[in-house]
C-alpha cells in the first residue's frame, strides 16, 4: 500500500471550518483511506503547538488523544525522525 504523509497544514485545514482549505481537506480525507496514512513526531509537535497557541489546551488534548488512538488502532502510522538520518553509523 502506498504511503501518504499527512502534514500540519492538512490537519489544520481539516479541523478548522473557517480555513480556506477546509472543504479540500474534507474531500481529501475520503481519499486518505486508500493509503497508509503517515505522520511524523515533528508534524504532531507542530500541530499540537499550533493548536495550544491558537485554540486552547482542552481542544489540543482531545485532538492529541484522537490522533494517538488512530495510531494505536493502526489507522495512522507514526514515524519518529532521527536527527542522524542519512549519516553512516560508525
Amino acid at each position: 500500500m502506498e504511503k501518504l504523509i499527512l502534514d500540519t497544514s492538512y490537519f489544520i485545514a481539516y479541523l478548522n471550518k473557517s480555513d480556506k482549505h477546509h472543504s479540500e481537506a474534507l474531500s481529501l480525507s475520503k481519499k486518505v483511506e486508500e493509503f497508509e496514512s503517515v505522520v511524523t513526531d515533528y508534524i504532531l509537535d507542530e500541530l499540537l503547538t499550533f493548536l495550544i497557541y491558537h485554540v486552547n489546551r482542552n481542544y489540543t488534548i482531545n485532538v492529541a488523544k484522537t490522533i494517538l488512538s488512530k495510531i494505536d488502532n493502526g489507522e495512522l502510522t507514526l514515524y519518529t525522525l532521527d536527527l542522524g538520518m542519512g549519516k553512516e553509523k560508525e
